[in-house]
């Protein structure tokens, strides 16, 4: 069962990715610094468990911790549900794999339906569901969440880094099913991503 690791060196370029895009939306100005770094090591922590099984369980420690923030509860669940998922790359049995990634997949979809408007959080779940196996059947969750996101960047990219909006681009365009005006709606946004660094 190596599909259930989720490890190929793909994967780990597209979650070094998510680690870059959380550091950048790790910023609200709503939090206090304490809070701040809070999210920001159990953001790390995240990171580090695709490679690292001792990392998992503090990096569910510090999001249930972020969980009890209303604020922040959908996200947290979110990852919480990422990191069980992630688990089943470290189990031994192929039962107990498939079993953390169907708890991890319900984790990640309660996290969803108390914030469907996170970006961060639907980019957690899209990029989890992408690189499941198929008989998950997961992808539609996947490609819904990157449309989400499709839709929400039109709006709100010029509040992130530019590098990192082109690089999220990049891989929408080549993996996410969009239908031709949401293709045409990243195009737009790379091009003004283009003309700002100008």
């Amino acid at each position: 069962m190596r599909h259930l690791t989720l490890s190929d060196n793909r994967t780990y370029r597209i979650y070094l990715l998510i680690f870059a895009w959380m550091c950048i939306l790790g910023g609200q100005d709503s939090l206090t610094a304490s809070e701040s770094l809070l999210i920001h090591r159990a953001r790390q922590l995240f990171y580090q468990s695709v490679e690292h099984k001792d990392s998992l369980e503090k990096a569910i420690r510090l999001f249930k911790i972020i969980e009890k923030n209303e604020a922040y509860e959908g996200m947290a669940l979110t990852y919480i549900g990422a990191l069980t998922a992630l688990k089943g790359k470290f189990a031994f049995l192929p039962i107990t794999k498939y079993r953390r990634v169907l708890h991890g997949l319900e984790l990640m979809d309660q996290g969803i339906r108390k914030s469907p408007g996170n970006i961060e959080a639907r980019f957690i779940r899209g990029m989890t569901c992408f690189y499941l196996p198929f008989f998950f059947d997961r992808k539609k969750t996947a490609h819904e969440d990157f449309r989400h996101i499709v839709r929400k960047l039109h709006t709100e990219a010029d509040h992130y880094d530019a590098g990192l909006i082109m690089n999220v681009t990049d891989f929408l365009i080549e993996n996410a099913e969009l239908t031709s005006e949401e293709s045409e709606r990243i195009k737009q946004i790379q091009i003004r991503v283009r003309e700002n660094e100008d």
